[in-house]
């Protein structure tokens, strides 16, 4: 059976779910290793490892402003520390890690959405 693609049904920011949007184009980097190869004068070459930070980017969630999520998702920002997330993908796959809120959080008012980005160490891991 081939991959199945599609938006991520919901994410858990901190204990808190929100529902992702039916068009978002989120991009998944699973962290770990980034590896280049480089040339010895020799002719041998060596392998160069870098470690990388999970993230994910451009979520497109729901903001409920009744029920207080631009200040709660705002108060997850300004915290110094990273907190718990877990992602429901399309396939039913959860994957989950620890992460912070990277760049701006503006709520567009007209769709009762925000786009997030998150970052954080270590790996996203299946549950």
């Amino acid at each position: 059976m081939g991959g199945i693609g599609g938006s991520i049904e919901s994410i858990t920011l901190a204990g808190r779910i929100f529902s992702v949007t039916a068009d978002t184009k989120t991009i998944i980097q699973l962290g770990g290793f980034q590896n280049t190869v480089e040339s010895n004068s020799d002719g041998t070459v060596r392998i160069i490892k870098i470690r990388v930070p999970m993230s994910l980017s451009g979520i497109v969630v729901q903001i409920d402003s009744l029920r207080g999520d631009n200040e709660y998702l705002q108060g997850l920002s300004n915290s110094t520390d990273f907190f718990p997330i877990s992602l429901i993908l399309p396939s039913g796959e959860i994957r989950q890690g620890v992460a912070q809120l990277i760049g701006e959080l503006s709520e567009n008012v007209d769709t009762a959405t925000m786009t997030i980005n998150l970052m954080g160490p270590g790996t996203l891991t299946s549950q």
